[in-house]
């Protein structure tokens, strides 16, 4: 292998973004309800996405650093792939409030967001059902998924919120996985041997 020190950092710190990711999407994912004995896991479900989110952003955006050394044009193609998706302005999410309109910026810059941010906070996509096993008809049982988040940095201002999917954030990232790849074969990394980084 012929990579330096700092070549070798850019799979540390891909494979530490990607760890953070996978987590960050099973709990994005999670659907639960406040009658079911899980719900005392909120909170510790809440503070887990919000300290994933801060590991995810910094690792993920010292990889793309590293790799633009190995890989010209890899924070330039970070800086064009946007995490809202295709179609969508904004976002219904809990039951009875406004729609939140999503934030229309790159993946480099949100995670720069986050890395810097002052405010971080998870929220939940939300939908109620009439008669469940948790409670029979006609009791409504309120079902929540935390699918976002918001943050404000020390750029924005005080009432400023940028609202991202966090299924998105990622999906923003991995976009980026061709440019690893030939970051770590510039490096001499031999990636045959490591089939977790496909």
């Amino acid at each position: 292998m012929n990579g330096t020190r700092e070549n070798l950092d850019v799979w540390r710190h891909y494979e530490a973004a990607a760890e953070a990711a996978a987590s960050l999407l099973a709990l994005s994912r999670c659907r639960t309800t406040d009658r079911e004995p899980a719900h005392a896991l909120h909170l510790r479900q809440r503070l887990q996405l919000i300290d994933l989110l801060h590991t995810f952003a910094y690792n993920a955006r010292r990889a793309i650093e590293l790799a633009e050394q190995l890989e010209t044009g890899t924070i330039s193609h970070a800086q064009s792939i946007s995490v809202r998706p295709y179609g969508r302005v904004d976002i219904e999410l809990e039951i009875m409030e406004d729609a939140r309109p999503l934030a229309d910026q790159s993946v480099w810059w949100i995670l720069g967001r986050i890395i810097h941010a002052r405010e971080l906070n998870i929220h939940y996509l939300e939908d109620a059902e009439v008669g469940t096993e948790w409670a029979p008809k006609p009791h409504i049982t309120v079902y929540s998924m935390p699918v976002a988040f918001s943050v404000r940095s020390d750029h924005d201002g005080p009432e400023e919120r940028h609202f991202v999917l966090i299924a998105e954030l990622l999906a923003a990232y991995l976009a980026l996985r061709g440019r690893f790849v030939k970051a770590m074969h510039a490096a001499g990394y031999p990636l045959e041997e490591h089939s977790l980084f496909y």
